[in-house]
């Protein structure tokens, strides 16, 4: 408000503004009285960002001094404009944005006009400086914010689903609207017979799908060793763009002996991720992968003990069944329910070592099997 203000006092047909600070986009501060310049053909977009002369930080134009320029040529489009002014914004000692004041009658460039501009663009200059470096603090805040709640989070998981509630919770935007986690049951993305399964997703329909090299469109973008951002699938991904996602990023899962996985969260709609983002990914993928590992090596300590326990309870049960047809039963048995199979069968050999004999069975037909004594060589 304050700097059109200021413009105002020069009386202008039509007036215009905007800053750009990398990782931020563009933001336009205003824009008004263009719509019958844009109409001729105008493109404000030449107007922001074309190169003005070497050393010239104010440009003057006039209409019936035109030259052969890029915003010389652009605003002899409108008959209309008789004299424009483009003004140079500098923060940090680099060009960050640009005023853009136009006139339907002619306009000398006097001195005074000059240094009026002049003092506009080092007071509009340091306000917004300050303003962005305000909100790169605000930025950096909510990323320090963001890391520490879902490290939080993360301490707590045991699950690939909770990491995944952590990521949903605390780190995506407001334009993200699927998520997955994907695991390999290889040791690497590369192998010849590679696969992954989706073990935790949020709003996508695909949980314990299977995936591969052949097969899956999006394998080339999961296999990905470090945080990759595509913010338009279309253009280079058309499959994975007909599968609903058009914007995603991936973030690699692994620790430094093994890969582990990768998260994807995505967006049916195209959108440009910042490389401020990138840098949150990248802490979280390391915190997240410690996560999973920890997880891992918890449920394999697990699983260890309870074949050991298994094994002590068979042993013991062999010290105590003389009967060997009971003892086999009963091992099936004891072996189907602690380890979770869907059956279990023991063959023996037979006294000349030519045939496996079915000596006990949990499946269906076990019983049957074993009353046409099984047996093959």
């Amino acid at each position: 408000l304050a700097i059109r203000k200021s413009i105002d006092v020069l009386q202008p047909q039509m007036s215009a503004a905007y800053v750009m600070s990398s990782p931020y986009p563009t933001q336009i501060l205003f824009n008004s009285g263009f719509d019958d310049a844009l109409d001729c053909g105008v493109d404000l977009d030449v107007l922001f960002t074309a190169a003005l002369p070497e050393s010239v930080e104010i440009y003057s134009y006039d209409q019936t001094h035109a030259s052969a320029g890029d915003i010389d040529r652009e605003l002899h489009k409108a008959g209309h404009i008789k004299s424009f002014f483009v003004v140079n914004l500098w923060m940090k000692e680099s060009n960050r944005g640009r005023i853009l004041i136009g006139f339907n009658d002619h306009l000398r460039f006097t001195e005074r006009v000059r240094d009026y501009l002049h003092a506009i663009s080092n007071s509009v200059s340091v306000v917004i400086d300050k303003q962005l470096l305000l909100s790169q603090l605000q930025a950096s805040l909510d990323r320090t914010s963001a890391l520490y709640q879902s490290g939080r989070a993360l301490t707590e998981a045991t699950s690939p689903q909770q990491i995944l509630d952590a990521v949903v919770q605390y780190l995506i935007e407001q334009e993200i609207e699927l998520a997955f986690i994907a695991l390999l049951e290889t040791p690497t993305w590369h192998d010849i017979n590679a696969m992954a399964t989706i073990e935790a997703s949020w709003h996508f329909e695909a949980s314990r799908m299977t995936l591969n090299a052949t097969h899956s469109p999006m394998w080339s973008l999961l296999s990905s060793s470090h945080v990759l951002i595509v913010n338009d699938t279309a253009e280079q991904h058309e499959p994975i763009a007909n599968l609903g996602i058009r914007s995603l990023v991936v973030i690699p899962l692994k620790v430094p002996n093994r890969v582990i996985g990768s998260i994807l969260i995505g967006s049916p709609e195209p959108y440009h991720y910042t490389q401020d983002r990138m840098g949150l990914y990248e802490s979280f993928a390391e915190s997240a992968s410690l996560s999973l590992e920890a997880s891992y090596l918890f449920k394999q300590a697990k699983r260890r003990a309870h074949q050991l326990e298994t094994s002590a309870e068979v042993a013991q049960q062999i010290g105590q069944l003389l009967n060997l047809d009971n003892l086999l039963r009963s091992v099936v048995e004891l072996i189907k329910e602690s380890f979770d199979y869907d059956h279990v069968q023991i063959f023996l050999m037979d006294i000349s070592h030519v045939f496996a004999e079915l000596k006990a069975s949990t499946d269906t037909v076990g019983p049957q099997l074993l009353a046409q004594n099984y047996k093959f060589a």
